[in-house]
């Protein structure tokens, strides 16, 4: 038989022969086989969760993933989280948007009601970001893009609309 590449001697037979394994090359968040067909490049980030990835290994592995034909959970995942990176960033900003209006309604009833305000939104903007992300987007009910700016869009539209009303 063969073991890492080494002649091991057939015990039953006593006959020696020779084959060479398949080489198998591991780099950090990547494995490279080379099957008899020929090499395949597989991107395997060794990040438990999509979460935890960059924005970079998140592309390498949906690229990686797409280039091999795979339509997995984990894929769509993938899709989602890329886009959820960009969308949270902004996130301040669209609970900023929507907060001003009701700020400058509520100006009157003191600091409080403002800092209550903001809390409440944010709340509630963590409740639509994990229904509209984790619920439909990692399921796939919803494409990727939507599902990950779905709730940034929602109070940027609550925000204008209470603009609109304030004036």
């Amino acid at each position: 038989g063969v073991a890492d590449g080494r002649v091991v001697p057939l015990a039953q037979t006593g006959e020696r022969t020779e084959r060479r394994a398949p080489s198998v090359e591991a780099r950090l968040g990547q494995i490279t086989i080379e099957p008899r067909g020929g090499p395949l490049l597989a991107f395997t980030p060794l990040k438990s969760n999509a979460w935890e990835m960059t924005s970079r290994e998140l592309r390498q592995a949906v690229a990686s993933q797409e280039a091999l034909g795979m339509r997995t959970p984990v894929l769509q995942q993938y899709k989602v989280e890329l886009h959820h990176k960009l969308a949270l960033a902004l996130s301040a900003l669209a609970v900023a948007f929507a907060a001003a209006p009701l700020a400058l309604r509520f100006a009157r009833s003191g600091s409080f009601a403002g800092f209550l305000i903001a809390v409440t939104l944010v709340f509630f903007y963590q409740g639509f970001d994990g229904w509209f992300v984790v619920f439909l987007g990692y399921s796939g009910w919803l494409p990727p893009v939507i599902a990950a700016w779905t709730t940034d869009v929602m109070y940027v539209v609550l925000g204008a609309v209470l603009l609109a009303r304030q004036r």
